[in-house]
């Protein structure tokens, strides 16, 4: 069942998911102002934007979007740098929002996976128990919202330290871990991926930019190509291909 809309998403269309949690926001004021004010989408009264307007692509390029969360969306209108096209409403319904006066749900979608977000959703929730009043046992970082540029990098840098500790893909939905991040900062669960995102989408993204580097560095290039066996604590056989050029060693393969 898809999640329900709040009342500030009259003032947005959602574009594609963004992470396992969470939908592109496009700003409807921002995207009517990169169509132009002569534009016949721009009509007097017109709120919501059809997805397949053969303009709306290019428009969504030039205004960006926001992380299709609550904090992200009423900080558009009413942050430290608000938006200048907002209208007087969607001002006016973000301060009642950020308030307490206005309820709203944010268009969440924990994952793909029905069953591996609501196991997500009740880590988080465990967690978020322990640290409010009069329980608290840790401090609470910041809550400011991640832009999307530091969610992208974050999401690389867990696959990075992931590999890098030789840590495995679920780490990432440890209690204690998820903890610790929200020490550093109050939105932390906003970015921090899946280990099916981990083991998935990141990686795989990671290993095109490998594959595409080997192949910018290989080009052309006389190479020595070797092969290596061991056993892994499994007893599992496996066996690597490298190759060398320019004193230096590359993996091209793990069979």
């Amino acid at each position: 069942m898809p999640p329900v809309k709040g009342s500030l998403w009259k003032f947005y269309s959602r574009g594609p998911k963004q992470n396992t949690a969470h939908y592109r926001a496009y700003c409807v004021f921002c995207v009517r102002h990169h169509l132009g004010p002569t534009h016949p989408l721009n009509s007097p009264g017109a709120t919501i934007l059809p997805d397949d307007h053969p303009d709306l692509a290019a428009a969504r390029e030039l205004a960006g979007w926001v992380l299709g969360k609550k904090e992200a969306m009423i900080a558009h209108f009413v942050g430290n740098t608000p938006c200048p096209y907002a209208s007087t409403d969607a001002k006016k319904l973000a301060k009642e929002v950020k308030s307490g006066t206005q309820a709203v749900e944010d268009d969440s979608d924990a994952s793909d996976n029905g069953h591996v977000g609501k196991k997500r959703k009740k880590i988080f929730r465990e967690v978020e128990k322990t640290m409010k009043q009069p329980e608290l046992k840790v401090y609470r970082g910041a809550s400011i919202p991640f832009t999307a540029d530091e969610l992208a990098r974050v999401e690389a840098q867990f696959l990075r330290a992931t590999v890098s500790a030789n840590l495995p893909f679920r780490w990432s939905e440890d209690p204690e871990v998820i903890k610790l991040f929200l020490m550093f900062r109050a939105t932390a669960c906003d970015v921090i991926p899946s280990r099916e995102v981990l083991a998935g989408r990141l990686l795989d993204s990671a290993s095109e930019v490998v594959e595409k580097g080997l192949q910018k560095a290989l080009k052309d290039e006389w190479v020595v190509l070797s092969t290596d066996g061991w056993k892994d604590d499994s007893s599992n056989s496996i066996n690597g291909v490298n190759v060398s050029t320019k004193n230096q060693s590359l993996l091209v393969d793990l069979m």
